[in-house]
């Protein structure tokens, strides 16, 4: 009879859960079954290593990886089922040739299977799996060396007289026979290969003809002669624009290439004030013109805009988007050669001259030290210790400026 504290102290059932016709929840659903969610290859994996254990096989071992991907990393071609299957494993050596190999495994093997043996060996899962490791190498070996003879026939392993009886002989027979297929996939692959190569250079070359079929176009559209002529009141301006090559695309060589032919006048020359400003006009108009033509012949009638872009750090880089570009945009040298300041943006005036300050600083000492602006740009850049550019600029404004302060402070 149980005390009268612990009677107390024990939770009794309600009378409801007493009633055996009571059906849990549990009881009352269904057992678990296999959703077809559940057949991913993250299951497969589970199921073959025999991980049931959460998540133990993701967070200790690479083993979630599809068998895809796995297949490919071991330089397994997923298309081809057949790369997974190796034609000369179809023949088993005969059993002559096996005893040859390591001719004690099978005495060792049958010692540790049979626990109630005389050779007082010790049943070890490590150690039996080593001696299913070791018999299946020995036919992996006498099949492989079917091949490897051909290869390597004066290596000491293939003068062992395994290597030189009948049976291997006959052995070597059947998996030559089992080989042609593998063989005639790497033919056909190869095949493929060979075509596709000589496709690629058949359009290669056709590329190149019409590379340059192009090119002789454009030079030949681009020997073309443009004349306008204005004629306000009695004076007569005549502007010729020529453009003699393809490659005159910018707005200096096509200013070069602009000749201006002012021609006899139709009367006499202005000798009054009126005839003067006329003839002031008529300049204007002509220098308009000149701008007109030259952004006509260039293509470009509006310029780009562009911003410097932020993520530059170094003097380096700076160098590299003054010189040569920076991504998408175009180097600023050649910005300020074709367009001048059109091409800057209002708000970025003052960064622009800050860069622009570094730049010459750069341009400046390469030309006194007489190296190469990259070479300054490097040193500079480790002068400075990789600093931003904006301490840099602020350093060289400073030594600028203290040549001056101490002339007036000498006066």
């Amino acid at each position: 009879m149980r005390p009268e504290w612990l009677r107390r102290r024990t939770p009794t059932s309600p009378v409801w859960m007493k009633d055996r016709h009571v059906i849990t929840l549990a009881a009352s659903c269904p057992p678990p079954q296999a959703s077809p969610a559940r057949t991913d290859r993250t299951v497969q994996i589970r199921r073959a290593g025999r991980w049931n254990n959460g998540d133990q096989m993701t967070g200790c071992y690479l083993t979630s990886l599809p068998f895809e991907f796995m297949r490919a990393v071991a330089d397994f071609d997923p298309e081809w089922s057949g790369s997974y299957f190796v034609p000369r494993a179809t023949v088993r050596p005969p059993v002559v040739l096996l005893v040859q190999v390591w001719p004690q495994l099978d005495k060792w093997k049958e010692a540790h299977s049979s626990p109630l043996s005389d050779f007082g060996v010790e049943q070890n899962m490590a150690a039996g799996a080593f001696l299913e490791l070791m018999e299946w190498l020995r036919e992996v070996l006498l099949q492989d060396a079917v091949f490897l003879q051909e290869s390597y026939p004066d290596h000491p392993l293939f003068q062992d007289p395994v290597f030189s009886c009948p049976e291997f002989a006959a052995h070597s027979t059947a998996i030559q026979k089992a080989m042609p297929v593998v063989a005639e996939k790497l033919r056909t692959v190869l095949t493929q290969q060979v075509a596709a190569e000589q496709l690629a250079e058949r359009r290669h070359a056709n590329l190149l003809t019409v590379a340059r079929d192009l090119c002789a176009k454009l030079e030949e559209f681009a020997q073309t002669t443009c004349t306008v002529t204005f004629s306000p009141g009695r004076g007569t301006a005549a502007q010729q624009t020529e453009v003699m090559s393809a490659r005159q695309g910018r707005r200096r060589a096509a200013g070069d290439a602009i000749t201006s032919a002012m021609g006899p006048p139709s009367a006499a020359r202005p000798q009054n004030d009126l005839e003067k400003q006329r003839e002031e006009h008529v300049q204007v108009d002509k220098e308009k013109a000149l701008d007109e033509a030259s952004d006509m012949v260039t293509g470009r009638s509006q310029p780009p805009s562009f911003r410097l872009p932020r993520s530059i750090g170094s003097v380096q880089d700076l160098m590299h988007l003054w010189r040569q570009g920076w991504g998408d945009m175009p180097s600023v040298d050649s910005l300020e050669r074709d367009w001048g300041t059109r091409w800057r943006l209002s708000e970025e005036k003052t960064y622009f001259s800050t860069r622009k300050i570094i730049v010459n600083e750069v341009r400046r000492r390469a030309q006194l030290d007489g190296l190469a602006e990259g070479v300054v740009a490097r040193q500079m850049d480790e002068e400075w210790g990789f600093s931003s550019l904006d301490k840099l600029f602020k350093a060289i404004r400073r030594s600028r400026s203290e040549p001056v302060t101490r002339a007036l402070a000498a006066t």
